[in-house]
């Protein structure tokens, strides 16, 4: 069994860089602070006794095992969003090194380990998510990179350069030799496992987002000269759109299908200005494509009759649009025995957040193993997982790593896998 005062130990040292006196940890993407939790792993790594390396876009690998053997890949990210919580991305990681530790050598195995800290995941800095694990398997689109740039006007080039990188590579794989699968652990996003009372879940497939920017113009005036037939208030359409999507995302709820307004820009933003222009940052969700594609027409629709009723103009760009994901069957049922085996209570559940797997997943067989979240709550201070549910969960990582390390299957040679 994987050290599980170990594992306690360095998931709270960890959570003490990018700690808050407010509470929560801000370590952002491609960031001194995301670095500086990168050397923290790498000496967990070196004291494990792994052969460490950093790729060009600062994915951190620990490996056990020869040169050259086939290897088996874990792990998640380290950088979190503002505020977040100490678990979401740091357990997988943690609990990979916890097994790695535990196992201690890959000698008499066909296959070698390796853990794997992939880098900017989040997408709160630049707004490109799962930058590490896309650069691993090759899918970045370098025509879009300069487009992402933070609040600072920092760019995802220039902060690679600032942390000593070469960026070089970017377009190419940066694997150095592709995985036999790869198998992610995380804490759940959500209250399934929770509501379900069970403290493990096997995920079968990853809802995927499209995020929309919608323009509704109207005409800026005067907020005491503009009476009521005068106005063309973009505002005011822009509130009547958002609580209808509430509406339209309860008609998908059978296919858990889900749409959020997170961001609002009103211009000119003024308290005596009626509002001329307002921007929506809108992001759809779901694991059912049909489900989420009929929700985004829904969305084009419901601006469309707004803005027309209102004698408004509207133009939206797609940001985003990518596809749900599903795991791959076999690792789903290796992972669901090895739970069995262990003795642990698990249930088959779907990701409504991204995460690496979902890069991985088009390359490589993959799987992921959820922890239940005591709190329903993530991407926030109050996430928690019980001390013996992080226990279950990295039983099952461990039993399931070393099915994999037995019982080694190949892929297929294939340029995407499976998509839902």
């Amino acid at each position: 069994m994987p050290d599980m005062d170990w594992l306690s130990r360095h998931l709270a040292s960890l959570g003490q860089i990018g700690s808050l006196a407010a509470g929560g940890i801000s370590r952002p993407a491609l960031s001194y602070l995301e670095a500086e939790a990168r050397d923290y792993i790498r000496d967990l790594m070196l004291e494990c006794g792994m052969t460490v390396r950093l790729d060009d876009a600062t994915n951190l690998f620990g490996r056990l095992g020869e040169p050259g053997k086939p290897i088996i890949l874990t792990g998640s990210h380290i950088d979190t969003v503002p505020q977040g919580g100490k678990y979401d991305g740091a357990l997988g990681v943690l609990a990979a090194l916890a097994c790695a530790k535990e196992i201690g050598s890959t000698d008499e195995y066909p296959l070698a380990l390796e853990v794997v800290a992939f880098a900017g995941e989040e997408s709160s800095r630049f707004g490109l998510s799962l930058f590490g694990s896309r650069a691993y398997v090759g899918a970045l689109d370098l025509g879009k990179l300069p487009s992402y740039v933070d609040a600072n006007g920092i760019g995802v080039q220039d902060a690679l350069v600032r942390l000593g990188a070469s960026i070089d590579s970017l377009g190419r794989p940066t694997m150095e030799q592709r995985p036999e699968a790869f198998i992610e652990l995380h804490i759940e996003q959500g209250t399934l496992l929770r509501d379900a009372g069970v403290p493990v879940g096997v995920v079968t497939a990853i809802a995927a987002p499209t995020r929309l920017h919608v323009w509704i113009e109207g005409r800026a005036s005067h907020s005491g000269a503009s009476l009521a037939a005068d106005r063309r208030d973009a505002l005011v359409a822009a509130a009547h759109v958002i609580a209808e999507i509430e509406s339209l995302m309860k008609r998908e709820e059978p296919w858990q299908s889900v749409a959020t307004v997170g961001r609002v820009r009103v211009v000119p933003n003024v308290i005596n200005v009626v509002p001329g222009e307002v921007e929506l940052g809108i992001d759809i969700r779901g694991s059912d494509p049909g489900s989420k594609h009929r929700l985004v027409r829904e969305i084009d629709k419901l601006v469309a009759r707004v803005t027309a009723r209102r004698g408004l103009a509207a133009r939206r760009q797609a940001v985003v649009n990518e596809e749900p994901v599903r795991m791959d069957e076999r690792v789903v049922s290796l992972v669901d025995r090895a739970a069995q085996e262990a003795g642990v209570p698990h249930t088959r559940i779907i990701s409504m957040a991204g995460h690496d797997s979902m890069q991985l997943a088009q390359f490589v067989p993959t799987g992921m193993i959820f922890v239940r979240n005591e709190s329903g709550i993530s991407h926030n201070p109050a996430e928690e997982i019980a001390r013996v549910d992080v226990e279950a969960g990295t039983q099952v990582l461990r039993s399931a790593l070393q099915k994999l390390l037995t019982e080694p299957f190949k892929h297929e040679a294939t340029e995407k896998g499976d998509q839902v």
